[in-house]
């Protein structure tokens, strides 16, 4: 498939210039090391949380973690006895919020390229994994759903001409289809992923994630945020 060849040759290149990068700047240098011994570690996240499921919600950098901290602290309260994790691209979030009390792990994600997707979802095996707003990950998104995770993703706000929305970007929303779950901001972008098909959506507003939860009488339960522990594959 054309898209997927052209996605997956962007993300390898997208690594190359990072290294590439790194004898330019001895700060990205850092970041870019830092990123990789995340992904060599992830194993150490499942062996501390040794039989507990583990949640993950994944933001791009602080903004998507402000809008999503309000759900992982009510899934906490919901379900103490789970391992909580939460990964972040960008420095602005790690850095700010590598200490949090939140959580039971932060880390950088990789870049999405199939075997650095494959080597952290097996690594780690959660149960449940949060996405915000719309850091869309094919390759890790594909390897979730392989492992049959349970996937939401909240905050998500879509404008007209999205680039998955347009066509030909068929193995795109073929990932989306998979998706347990999607809670939007607006009526404009629950419409927008209806009309391709993609019916699991909830409109809930700016999450922060008040909508999300307020709803809760109105929306249908989704077992995998109500489930107590589930064997991993």
């Amino acid at each position: 498939m054309v898209i997927r060849w052209l996605y997956n040759v962007a993300m390898w290149l997208l690594e190359l210039l990072l290294d590439l990068d790194g004898f330019l700047s001895q700060k990205r240098a850092a970041w870019h090391k830092e990123r990789n011994a995340h992904l060599t570690d992830a194993g150490k996240w499942r062996k501390l949380a040794g039989e507990r499921n583990i949640t993950w919600m994944h933001c791009a950098s602080l903004g998507e973690y402000e809008q999503g901290i309000a759900l992982l602290r009510a899934l906490r309260k919901i379900k103490p006895e789970d391992f909580y994790l939460v990964s972040f691209f960008s420095p602005s979030g790690y850095e700010q919020r590598k200490n949090t009390s939140d959580a039971d792990g932060l880390f950088y994600l990789p870049i999405d390229t199939t075997s650095n997707a494959k080597r952290l979802v097996k690594a780690i095996q959660p149960q449940l994994f949060i996405g915000v707003k719309y850091e869309f990950w094919w390759n890790l998104l594909a390897q979730l759903e392989k492992q049959r995770t349970c996937v939401i993703y909240i905050a998500v706000k879509l404008r007209p001409g999205h680039y998955f929305l347009r066509s030909g970007m068929t193995w795109f929303r073929k990932i989306l289809t998979g998706i347990t779950h999607f809670f939007t901001q607006d009526d404009a972008s629950t419409q927008l992923l209806l009309s391709t098909g993609i019916a699991q959506v909830t409109t809930s507003g700016d999450t922060r994630v008040k909508g999300v939860m307020e709803r809760k009488e109105t929306i249908k339960p989704i077992s995998c945020l109500t489930a107590g522990k589930a064997g991993r594959n």
